[in-house]
């Protein structure tokens, strides 16, 4: 999340991707990644 805050969205988008293969049962990682998505 830190890196969407400073801009990066490109790395902020591979971090919430890799919370989700290491955890396909996280819900919140998939509303932060598309809220990163619509950023």
């Amino acid at each position: 999340m830190e890196y969407g805050k400073k801009g990066n969205f490109v790395q902020s988008l591979a971090q919430f991707n890799l919370a989700i293969r290491l955890n396909p049962n996280d819900a919140i990682a998939y509303i932060l990644r598309g809220d990163a998505y619509l950023s």
